[in-house]
């Protein structure tokens, strides 16, 4: 007769990604939902859109994602229209992905969103060099999703638990 198998504990080291669904609305923004996602999340090969949103934990950049403008309304081609026709907006919906681990709930995070006004670097590299420098005059923040927010909101505890039992430090 075999042992009964127990299920082994998550690992505190697996690849996790926090989702967010954030919208903005002219320079506020708001977290909508926050879930934890229980797999990996691959850097960007490339710039995708003007909109760029930087994590920071503990004062430093980790990571870095672009999106296309979500403030502007598309609309659905009518027949024998080749284009979509489209108009700028305030407001707007997006999805932000970054990855947490355990430190992430120990540090503080925030997450700043920024609009390329000018020429869109040509790859990641360039544009995370721009995020770093932050004085560049083409690259202006719309806003950020502070620490405290991020904690505040209704679905942070069930991120919290979702990483297991945190060693706090004191």
């Amino acid at each position: 007769m075999r042992p009964a198998q127990v299920p082994e504990p998550p690992s505190q080291a697996r690849p996790l990604h926090l989702r967010l669904a954030v919208q903005v609305d002219g320079a506020a923004l708001e977290v909508l939902s926050a879930d934890l996602v229980d797999e990996s999340l691959e850097p960007a090969r490339q710039v995708v859109g003007p909109w760029v949103y930087e994590l920071r934990e503990g004062g430093e950049t980790v990571w870095v994602g672009t999106m296309a403008d979500p403030t502007t309304e598309r609309g659905i081609a009518r027949p024998r229209e080749y284009e979509h026709p489209y108009r700028p907006g305030s407001r707007g919906d997006f999805i932000v992905r970054v990855p947490i681990g355990q430190d992430s709930v120990r540090r503080p995070v925030e997450i700043r969103v920024y609009k390329l006004t000018g020429p869109i670097p040509a790859n990641l590299d360039e544009l995370k060099r721009l995020v770093a420098s932050g004085e560049s005059t083409y690259l202006h923040r719309i806003g950020t999703i502070e620490d405290r927010a991020l904690r505040r909101h209704r679905d942070w505890a069930r991120v919290e638990a979702a990483l297991g039992p945190v060693k706090r430090d004191h």
